[in-house]
């Protein structure tokens, strides 16, 4: 007994446990995964070959050659540490994981102001949010199978740390900076950032952030051009003939498995989804961004196919970040529902299990495991609802 206490005093004194137990995570899913090859007729090939040259070839296909980032520090290892190619990758990819996953953490410990004394029940809340976007689906965790992809895994911590210095710490010269890398990463993070920077200018007023615009949109402008980039750009976002049929809409929403994206996250987001779209209607920057990330793919579906979910993904996981600030604020915290933590962690950490280790299979799991938790949520508020109602205790809705 001793010893859990004094476990418990250490866990609650700092937030080393929760990080040792992410990066853990992290550090077993990057070298649990299995390595893929690289096919032909596939986008790694373009950036493998850009590793040698970034400059023009009309052999890439051009919307792969805009995302030199990758493929500039690949260049770097292997020449700084004689590392293979692919070794190159496998650390980007990596390291973008870990990076996303320990960011993660640290933005929603500080957009959720800490008042309750309930500390463990806190920080315990907190990590089971991250590891349940760390596994909330296959996308999430692609770029550690085909390292190749490292604009995607790239993507994730870029768009946080935009959101965390445009919603937090409205800190704009950081948002250009990230704005910037994010242009020659991938096509979609172009667009986040000149949004936040446009919802930067319009709260601020500060001209230094209309100059952050256009200096962003002729470096994006430049690099379309230098690459030739702007019929492939355009052919991306243009559907096919009969796409607004209805039948096909509902064929591509079946089939592109969009609605599995928020399979995880779901059971939390319906509790709180009023204050979901007044948020993302406030902050229509990430509203936008998530609609031109995922419609993007959605309209090219003839072209973007069984790549919908690893590209819509992109768009949709702030809605996890979202979903736990708010669910905290309104059900955890608002209602005193201690245990509402210990069944998130039991949820996250079996669909880590999940998507680890049965993956074939892992997309019924979810679903029946998401159907669960969501039923015992609506048990444990509507028992803690009758407690309140029976102590003549009032809950009142902080934001």
């Amino acid at each position: 007994m001793d010893f859990l206490n004094a476990l418990y005093k250490k866990y609650t004194q700092n937030h080393i446990g929760n990080i040792f137990i992410i990066a853990s995570v992290c550090l077993g899913y990057i070298f649990l995964a299995p390595s893929q090859d690289c096919p032909v007729n596939w986008d790694c090939n373009s950036y493998i070959s850009m590793v040698d040259s970034i400059s023009y070839d009309s052999s890439i296909s051009p919307h792969h050659a805009m995302r030199i980032l990758p493929t500039f520090i690949v260049k770097s290892f292997v020449t700084l540490f004689g590392v293979s190619i692919e070794q190159g990758f496998n650390i980007i990819s990596g390291l973008s994981y870990l990076t996303f996953s320990l960011g993660f953490y640290y933005v929603l410990n500080k957009l959720i102001s800490l008042r309750s004394k309930k500390y463990f029940e806190f920080k315990l809340f907190i990590l089971s949010i991250t590891l349940l976007v760390m596994a909330s689906h296959h996308a999430v965790i692609q770029a550690l199978v085909n390292v190749y992809q490292a604009t995607d895994a790239l993507t994730y911590p870029i768009v946080l740390f935009m959101f965390y210095f445009t919603y937090y710490k409205k800190q704009f010269h950081w948002v250009f900076i990230l704005t910037l890398l994010g242009i020659v990463a991938r096509q979609n993070l172009f667009f986040m950032g000149e949004l936040c920077l446009l919802y930067g200018l319009l709260i601020d007023k500060k001209i230094i952030n209309l100059v952050y615009i256009a200096i962003a949109a002729l470096s994006y402008h430049l690099l379309v051009t230098y690459y030739h980039a702007g019929d492939m750009l355009l052919a991306t976002v243009t559907p096919q003939n009969g796409f607004f049929n209805i039948n096909h809409l509902l064929f591509v929403i079946l089939d592109s498995g969009i609605l599995t994206l928020i399979t995880p996250i779901f059971p939390l987001a319906i509790f709180i989804l009023k204050d979901l779209i007044l948020f993302y209607i406030k902050h229509w920057y990430l509203l936008l961004y998530t609609g031109i990330t995922v419609g993007q793919p959605f309209l090219a579906y003839h072209l973007t196919g069984n790549n919908f979910e690893r590209i819509a993904m992109q768009g949709i996981w702030p809605l996890y970040l979202i979903s736990g600030y708010f669910f905290y604020k309104k059900i955890v915290e608002n209602q005193k529902n201690d245990i509402m933590s210990f069944i998130l962690f039991l949820y996250a950490a079996n669909l880590l299990i999940i998507m680890k280790f049965v993956p074939k299979i892992a997309e019924p799991l979810r679903l029946n495991l998401a159907i669960s938790f969501g039923l015992m949520i609506l048990g444990i508020t509507f028992i803690q609802k009758r407690k309140l109602q029976k102590n003549n205790l009032k809950p009142t809705i902080n934001y």
